[in-house]
Parts: structure tokens; C-alpha cells; sequence
């Protein structure tokens, strides 16, 4: 079930061997907890309601198994959205985050730009994957060091000094500094610790701040994204990624 703004990338799936299919793209909620909030749910239909981690996005596929049962499906959806939130559910056969950001930001006409850290251009990267992303984004600044956070970004070397790279205060002057630079209508920021080394007890492996700026306001959000597991790296810079889009995404709603 689409609603308003909502842009569907693919067509579903209507065959003899698999019937209907839909799959829900949800952000900003980790896939345990969508696992833990469908639990009831997927108990009553676990052939039909599936949930599944990919590349940094929770999907949640429901299909009734026979064709013709696209009521069926259209309930389920509902229900789903119902339970986990509308403002996590990002789409319905849409390929990722990124893609209903870049078609929320076409609806609304307006640009973005971002400000990378431990991410490193992968947000610009993931935008520019998006058919249409030159419609809507001015640029991508990788300021790994905080020589270029200052000099371009205009982060304050006091806020550098005092909160350190790895702090919201950084997050916000990142956002504000790419957004103020592009004359974008908004922009988003990534900073932290992406490891597998750098961490301390104050500030451990796995922090990232994600900073979120417009004309309105400016915020930044902390996020803990280690699971204690070896060779994550990648993993949170993913995570990091995927939250700056949902973040933009939600912002802009």
C-alpha cells in the first residue's frame, strides 16, 4: 500500500511460482528490533512475511504464495506499517533509502549536500547510484581531516579543541559548513570512530554522529553502532551511510 510521495522503482512480482510479492524498505530502526516488533505477526503468516538485512536496509518481503491475492498483501503491508511506524517505512519496492531520498527531494525540487568523515564519500556515492541524482545534489566534501573541517567546512578549531572530531558539536558545524558552502537546502554530515582501532571508553569504536542541517534547524544524532564483533569497519561505515540518507530522508518529510 503506497502512500503520497511514495516512488516504487520496480514492479512486484506475479508469477505462477511465487504469486504476489511486495517488500517494504525500512530505516532508522535496527532489523532485531523490526524482527522483535513483527514477532507476532510473522508467528501467524511465516510463510508469507519475511525479514531480512541488506546492506545496511531492513526488508521486509510479503508475498502470498498463489496468484490473485494481492488483497491479501495490501492488508499485511498495512498492518506492518501500522506496527513498526511511518516514518521508518521509506517505500515499497524501491531499491534503497537512497532512492527515496532522491525522489523526495525531486518531488520537493530541492538540493543536498553532504560532509564525510569516517564514511568518506559514501553517502554522495550512494546518492549518485540513484537515476536522477544530478537533479539533486550540489556537491560531497570527504573532510577526513580536521584541517579540511576547518578550512572548507568552517568548523570551529575551539569545537575541534573542546568536543573533539567525534562529537555532535562537529556533526552540526560539518552540515551547516557543506550546506552553507553548496547553497544547498539541506545538508548531512558523518563523523566517528569507525575502528578497528581509535576507541576509548568515552568515545568507543563504533560512535558516529550524524549531523542534519536546513534553514530551520540544525541537529545531530548519536548513534552506537558496534555489535562487538571482529573486522566491522565496513559494517559501520555502512550503517553510518544508510542512517545520513534516512536522517536527510526523514528531515525533508
Amino acid at each position: 500500500m503506497l502512500r503520497k510521495g511514495e516512488t516504487v522503482s520496480g514492479k512486484s512480482a506475479e508469477t505462477k511460482q511465487t504469486g504476489i510479492c511486495h517488500t517494504l524498505g525500512i530505516s532508522g530502526i535496527d532489523t532485531d528490533k523490526v524482527r522483535e516488533m513483527l514477532e507476532g505477526l510473522t508467528a501467524r503468516y511465516d510463510d508469507e512475511i519475511k525479514v531480512q538485512e541488506e546492506t545496511g536496509d531492513t526488508l521486509v518481503t510479503v508475498k502470498a504464495c498463489e496468484s490473485g491475492k494481492e488483497q491479501k498483501t495490501a492488508q499485511l503491508i498495512a498492518e506492518i506499517r501500522s506496527i513498526i511506524g511511518e516514518e521508518y517505512v521509506y517505500g515499497v519496492d524501491i531499491g534503497g533509502i537512497e532512492y527515496a531520498l532522491v525522489a523526495r527531494l525531486r518531488e520537493k525540487g530541492l538540493k543536498i549536500a553532504t560532509a564525510e568523515s569516517l564514511t568518506g564519500g559514501m553517502v554522495s556515492e550512494s546518492i549518485t547510484r540513484v537515476p536522477g541524482a544530478s537533479e539533486v545534489l550540489e556537491c560531497g566534501v570527504c573532510s577526513y581531516s580536521n584541517r579540511i573541517k576547518h578550512e572548507i567546512l568552517g568548523v570551529s578549531e575551539e569545537t575541534l579543541e573542546k568536543y573533539t572530531e567525534y562529537s555532535a558539536q562537529t556533526a552540526c558545524e560539518m552540515a551547516q559548513g557543506v550546506r552553507r558552502l553548496s547553497g544547498a537546502d539541506i545538508g548531512a554530515a558523518t563523523t566517528g570512530i569507525a575502528g578497528p582501532g581509535g576507541g576509548s571508553a568515552e568515545r568507543p569504536v563504533g560512535l558516529v554522529y550524524v549531523g542534519i542541517s536546513t534553514k530551520d534547524r540544525t541537529f545531530a544524532k548519536k548513534l552506537l553502532l558496534s555489535r562487538g564483533q571482529p573486522d566491522e569497519r565496513e559494517k559501520i561505515r555502512i550503517l553510518a551511510c544508510k542512517n545520513a540518507l534516512y536522517l536527510a530522508w526523514r528531515e525533508l518529510g
